[in-house]
């Protein structure tokens, strides 16, 4: 993942699927399936992985989630494949608790909501794919994991997970009750 800034001005994420990442995925897969007995050994390339984020992105955000929107997606002239994220947010992991008010948390759990009816789970939640802007907005911003017509199960695991990194970022006094209520 690198930083950027568009010819007007604002700032890109841009995220680089090499071609030595379908290495890894072999390994990473491997040794799932071999810890998981019968679960499938799934190796994508880089472009079918930042397809799979550029889609899952614009589905969500045409379900009316908030997300990093999708500049741009294409492939660089030695094979690595990319994804350019609009990026005028902060990472939650990145911002003290102070910085985060409970609108943020509350906008979080209706994303996760609407992700859910749409059929979505991210499959990982940490405090790096969730995002609030400058105006004190939350946004979505990581789908490498993704799964679209999920199982119910996934969709709970993802709004479990959430729980978690937002009594990390913001404390569990002020996390569960806004949990509870929205």
């Amino acid at each position: 993942i690198a930083r950027a800034t568009s010819h007007d001005g604002r700032p890109l994420v841009v995220k680089i699927f090499g071609r030595d990442a379908r290495q890894g995925q072999l390994i990473s897969s491997t040794w799932a399936s071999l810890r998981r007995r019968g679960e499938i050994v799934r190796i994508s390339t880089g472009w079918q992985q930042a397809q799979h984020e550029a889609f899952v992105s614009l589905f969500a955000e045409r379900g009316g989630v908030p997300v990093m929107p999708v500049v741009a997606a294409g492939t660089a002239p030695e094979g690595d494949a990319f994804l350019v994220l609009d990026a005028d947010a902060q990472p939650l992991a990145s911002l003290a608790p102070e910085q985060i008010d409970d609108r943020a948390i509350e906008e979080l759990w209706l994303a996760f909501e609407r992700l859910g009816r749409l059929g979505v789970a991210m499959g990982r939640v940490d405090g790096h794919g969730l995002f609030v802007r400058e105006d004190g907005s939350a946004a979505l911003g990581e789908f490498a994991d993704a799964t679209v017509v999920a199982e119910r199960s996934m969709v709970l695991a993802d709004k479990a997970q959430l729980l978690v990194v937002t009594a990390l970022a913001v404390g569990r006094g002020r996390a569960v009750p806004i949990a509870a209520r929205t």
